[in-house]
């Protein structure tokens, strides 16, 4: 039962560290455990503890644990495989870091590996230290890596995971100077990078041609400006990956505007620019290859004006919401509403100050039909679209939508 409690608090205590990461969790974690199946861990692995799933198998939690318990720990067990490891190992004050020695695990593979430095427990910042034949028992199985909360400054590349075929997840969040990253090996099974809240990217050559397969890029809150995303995302058309890539979310950095080399993606259909400060959309900015647009997401983006041709008829999902957009125009909305009838799709659009003139005549009157698919839109004075009355535009003229 204490196994099981400690278990539950450390995926919600993750889950609450993770809410600002304005990034899709679920979307790069393995599945979900059922806590209600967790059986007693079937050997001793004091001080850390652990959890038997039968539909997965162990989960191992090293928390606050020496470097030298956690080898004595996979030393002296047995169970050659683990489905989830989280390692939280306690740092050399000394050196102010940790230091994880050649084969770690003692020949131990573990499906997916957690490792925390200190600082989310602490409050201090720690720097980490891999080496090169670390986790090399696992290169084998693992699929899902994580490095939370460290400083990368003494690493000197990602060589530990070297070998590492089948590895789809990597996922960095909370961590400083991690200039390594661009020493990156090849990873041929990867298809989720996940860099969130970290520092260093300013200053690297995004390693795209070691990620042939990726499908799914999340780089949030991470400080990238104008110049540093057109580097990222050059490096990743010039690569094979420019192929493979259908969601991108650069949210809540320092854009100013839409990446031109976004155009280049053919199948990028999941686009996230939330919280940048992007106030123009111009008629061709957002033209991308892909026949469908499951989701746009340009939320807070401080959007003043956006050209008519921006928004086609194949965006399925749209996120327009916290912006400064006063009109509501047929040249602008019209296409996109039209095709999401026919996709069943939706356009949020709440937190902007409409002006309801006889510029939303169009929709209000003559296409009241479209209204089911715009949600949360309001005029200046907060009244709802929904509610505005037809004949109150009787008298408007619209132009005709060319």
């Amino acid at each position: 039962m204490m196994v099981h409690i400690f278990l539950s608090s450390i995926l919600i205590s993750l889950a609450f560290a993770l809410t600002n990461a304005s990034v899709e969790w679920s979307l790069v974690r393995p599945a979900i455990v059922d806590d209600k199946a967790v059986l007693p861990c079937p050997e001793d692995y004091s001080p850390c503890y652990c959890g038997d799933y039968p539909s997965f198998g162990l989960y191992v939690v090293c928390e606050l644990v020496t470097i030298e318990a956690i080898v004595s720990v996979f030393n002296r067990t047995t169970d050659s495989d683990i489905f989830w490891l989280q390692l939280r190992p306690l740092p050399d004050l000394e050196k102010r870091g940790v230091t994880l020695p050649a084969d770690l695990l003692s020949g131990k593979r573990a499906r997916a590996i957690d490792l925390y430095c200190p600082s989310v427990v602490t409050g201090n910042l720690y720097s980490l230290t891999i080496d090169p034949d670390a986790l090399t028992s696992s290169e084998d199985l693992i699929e899902y890596f994580y490095i939370l909360g460290c400083d990368l400054s003494q690493q000197a590349d990602f060589s530990f995971l070297t070998g590492f075929n089948k590895l789809m997840n990597l996922y960095m969040y909370g961590s400083t100077n991690i200039h390594a990253f661009q020493n990156l090996p090849v990873l041929p099974s990867m298809g989720t990078l996940s860099i969130n809240q970290c520092t260093g990217l300013d200053s690297i050559e995004f390693p795209a041609q070691s990620l042939p397969k990726l499908q799914q890029v999340y780089m949030t809150d991470n400080q990238i400006d104008d110049q540093t995303a057109g580097r990222i995302l050059t490096s990743i058309v010039s690569s094979s990956s420019v192929d493979t890539v259908v969601v991108l979310s650069l949210a809540y950095n320092l854009l100013t505007q839409i990446p031109a080399q976004i155009l280049s993606f053919t199948k990028l259909n999941d686009l996230s620019l939330s919280g940048n400060v992007i106030p123009f959309v111009s008629s061709t900015s957002l033209a991308l290859p892909a026949t469908r647009m499951e989701r746009l997401a340009m939320a807070n983006v401080s959007l003043n004006v956006i050209e008519p041709g921006a928004l086609r008829a194949n965006i399925v999902l749209a996120d327009l919401t916290r912006n400064n957009l006063t009109q509501f125009e047929s040249a602008v909305f019209q296409t996109m509403l039209q095709g999401m009838i026919t996709l069943n799709g939706s356009l949020s659009i709440d937190s902007n100050p409409f002006e309801c003139d006889c510029s939303l005549a169009w929709l209000i009157r003559d296409n009241r039909n479209l209204l089911p698919v715009v949600h949360g839109a309001q005029c200046s004075n907060s009244t709802r679209f929904e509610q505005l009355d037809p004949g109150g535009f009787s008298e408007c003229v619209v132009p005709l939508l060319h």
